[in-house]
């Protein structure tokens, strides 16, 4: 009867599997998988209430018109830029959301973004003279 051995990593120098995480590695997975967990519990959150809907208002334009829809219709409003904060609604999951804001100078952007519960649901940019940038999407 024969005997077969095989032997590894003879006559170099041992490196460390690099299946094993370093202890920052670790640390680190660990935040993220903690940030996962709060973010997912917060989809969870809002889904039961409805969906969270935030349209900002941004570019280098001195003002701006903002026509959005609401979940009982739309408003319009005007803003002067920069604009901080954006206007906030919940909708129902699947509702349709929509935001144009239109440029008030002959000069410079404007730019709209919608999130549905901190998701970029759309964004859109214009540098025309009295140019309309436009977003849309599902909340």
């Amino acid at each position: 009867m024969a005997a077969l051995m095989v032997t590894a990593g003879c006559g170099g120098d041992a490196s460390p599997d690099s299946s094993t995480p370093s202890p920052s590695e670790r640390s680190a997975n660990g935040q993220r998988y903690d940030q996962l967990v709060k973010e997912q519990k917060a989809e969870e959150a809002a889904a039961r209430a409805g969906r969270g809907v935030l349209y900002s208002v941004g570019g280098s334009a001195m003002y701006a018109t903002v026509t959005m829809t609401t979940p009982t219709g739309s408003q319009q409003k005007d803003v002067d830029l920069p604009f901080r904060g954006g206007f906030r609604f919940n909708f129902e999951p699947g509702q349709p959301v929509y935001a144009s804001v239109q440029n008030q100078t002959g000069f410079n952007t404007v730019a709209c973004t919608i999130r549905a519960n901190g998701v970029v649901v759309s964004t859109n940019t214009s540098d025309a003279a009295y140019g309309v940038a436009t977003c849309k999407g599902t909340s």
